[in-house]
């Protein structure tokens, strides 16, 4: 919870100038939406069916590749995807918080600025490439002590290049408090269909994906509507 992240800190500053340059024009608006994230990293695995009994494994390199080739970036060899999930959020403006929502970032090396890969979702800002949604709002949940146990459905959308797919999963997340904040295990197995090359349609039969974290941090984004 003590950490800040740095760029959404930099950014809220940013825009709270663009605000005050502004102040002067009737009906601007300065939006803070502050979140309470963890951070975990993904790993992605599967076996894709195609036509002629081939078949085609999904890794983690596999998806970081072709999203690179879509952003038309060079990938660093220490390049990796994170999964944060907004475990609380609050707005000023009284639009509809982001709680409960799901990010995946493109850490493209140690000390990189995160790419957002994911669609846009009230204040939050993304590429639509790589999503991680509710399937339905249906969930089952148990705790005990310190411990949350959340199983529900979960939707993987993914667009990067010469792969797509989507596919729904049955997902077990597992998150615990402490003095330190929250860290959470996310298990998702999921089956679904997409293409390869544009072209080649393909069945995933056994994916997974999975993240781990215990990153907590406090992101601010700020928006600034009605300037003119």
């Amino acid at each position: 919870m003590k950490n800040i992240a740095r760029i959404a800190v930099i950014g809220a500053l940013m825009a709270l100038g663009v605000a005050q340059s502004n102040a002067g024009f009737i009906g601007t608006t300065t939006n803070y939406t502050t979140n309470v994230v963890v951070k975990s990293r993904v790993t992605i695995v599967g076996t894709a069916s195609l036509d002629g009994n081939k078949r085609f494994g999904l890794s983690t390199k596999v998806v970081l590749t072709n999203i690179a080739s879509a952003l038309d970036i060079t990938l660093d060899k220490k390049a990796t995807l994170e999964l944060v999930h907004i475990v609380s959020s609050t707005d000023n403006s009284g639009v509809t918080p982001l709680q409960g929502t799901w990010r995946v970032r493109l850490i493209n090396g140690i000390g990189t600025t995160p790419i957002d890969l994911s669609a846009n979702v009230g204040a939050a800002t993304g590429s639509d490439i790589f999503n991680v949604t509710v399937a339905d709002n249906i969930a089952v949940s148990k705790t005990s002590g310190n411990t949350t146990i959340v199983r529900r459905m979960i939707h993987v959308s993914l667009d990067a290049s010469n792969v797509s797919l989507e596919a729904n999963g049955l997902t077990i997340i597992t998150s615990k408090t402490s003095p330190k904040g929250t860290s959470e295990i996310f298990d998702c197995d999921f089956m679904g269909d997409g293409f390869l090359g544009g072209e080649t349609e393909w069945v995933i039969e056994n994916g997974q994906l999975n993240a781990a974290g215990n990153d907590n941090a406090t992101e601010i984004i700020v928006t600034v509507t009605g300037a003119g």
